[in-house]
């Protein structure tokens, strides 16, 4: 099996702040070579993500083919025990560690050029901004139109409420 770099990030604290460090949300984050994706199976990011035994280990790798002015990285979300659609918390951490690491390593300090996250197959993007005074950083999700839903399930749901 391939060896793994990670990082455990806690995404939604202040690092300002005293005694954050057990506060927040954990997540993993794996950041591929742009060369490594295809040599790493799903199989394999489960059986790390079960290791790890975080909520979600995310697993990142820059799309050297994409462009346009914004970095473009492929992410994929991982439970221990299935693949995830979409996650949050593993989104944040992974973009903190991009900005502060990745990025600069490439000669651009602290970088707060907006960063792309593809998922879904090529399907979907998360773009995630850093603040340059702050160091926050935002998300801006994809937003799906509505979508009709025949009257008995939308009854259904609404007893459920």
């Amino acid at each position: 099996m391939t060896t793994f770099t990670y990082r455990v990030v806690n995404a939604f604290v202040n690092n300002d702040t005293k005694n954050e460090e057990l506060k927040g949300n954990p997540a993993a984050v794996i950041v591929l070579a742009s060369d490594e994706s295809g040599s790493i199976s799903k199989e394999e990011k489960q059986t790390v993500a079960r290791k790890l035994g975080l909520s979600e280990t995310a697993f990142v790798r820059e799309d050297v083919n994409k462009g346009g002015g914004r970095k473009y990285f492929n992410i994929e979300w991982f439970s221990p025990t299935c693949q995830v659609g979409l996650c949050g918390h593993a989104s944040l951490a992974s973009a903190a560690c991009l900005f502060r690491d990745v990025l600069a390593a490439n000669g651009e300090k602290q970088s707060s050029e907006p960063i792309v996250f593809v998922y879904d197959d090529g399907k979907s993007e998360l773009v995630l901004e850093r603040c340059e005074i702050t160091g926050a950083i935002t998300m801006s999700f994809p937003a799906s139109p509505p979508v009709p839903v025949a009257d008995e399930e939308a009854s259904r749901r609404i007893e459920l409420f």
